[in-house]
């Protein structure tokens, strides 16, 4: 906090803090925000000191999303609602069996970078950086589908007891598949590819896939 206080302080107008006039988070805003619109929209020089900016960025990232990987109740107050509605969403399309003018295949939802960033920490999939603009996470059903060969569907599900079972989920931000960690355990991905994690067990189902992007707009 000196090193910003000693490059930034003098355009702030006073002490810079976490919980400052302007707070750290809202100075990173503004920063990441003339990045995004270009030349015809700056700063001062000092606001974009890679070191000044490294710091801001491990503050603010602290200060906003800690806590997801700290507490349960985080998680649920933080991201649990939506993540209900997405896993319910799935569950109702999956259950929507073969009639495809009737079946969701995609659902689109708008939401804010701390959306974004608390889901991927309360999944264990965050790489401690801010996201950055118009990023967006994909949540992607998947099922085994016989011999089909088309490469959204695979010949071999992975702990399977019953032939109607093997629907997977993959989690991917910014287009790169995430890692969740909940699902590394034996018989909580398709065999060989821990990124599909396994969804539920739903029997007499015909649907390919299914995806839901959530964007930072």
């Amino acid at each position: 906090m000196q090193y910003l206080q000693s490059r930034l302080g003098k355009w702030t107008g006073g002490k810079i803090a976490v919980d400052g006039h302007p707070a750290l988070c809202g100075i990173t805003d503004s920063i990441n925000t003339t990045l995004a619109h270009g030349e015809a929209t700056t700063l001062p020089n000092e606001f974009y000191d890679p070191r000044a900016r490294e710091i801001m960025d491990e503050i603010t990232v602290d200060e906003w999303f800690r806590g997801y990987s700290q507490s349960s109740e985080y998680r649920r107050l933080g991201v649990g609602l939506i993540l209900g509605d997405i896993k319910d969403r799935m569950l109702a399309s999956i259950k929507g069996g073969t009639n495809e003018d009737g079946r969701l295949k995609i659902g689109l939802m708008g939401c804010h970078d701390t959306t974004i960033a608390g889901l991927l920490a309360s999944l264990g999939g965050f790489d401690g950086k801010w996201p950055p603009f118009t990023s967006s996470i994909a949540f992607e059903v998947f099922r085994e589908k016989g011999h089909n060969k088309n490469r959204y569907t695979f010949s071999k599900p992975f702990g399977v007891k019953n032939k109607e079972e093997g629907w997977y989920v993959r989690l991917k931000y910014n287009d790169k598949p995430i890692y969740v960690k909940g699902c590394k355990a034996i018989g909580k991905h398709l065999e060989g590819d821990e990124s599909f994690c396994t969804l539920v067990w739903v029997p007499n189902i015909q649907v390919t896939n299914l995806h839901f992007i959530l964007a930072n707009t």
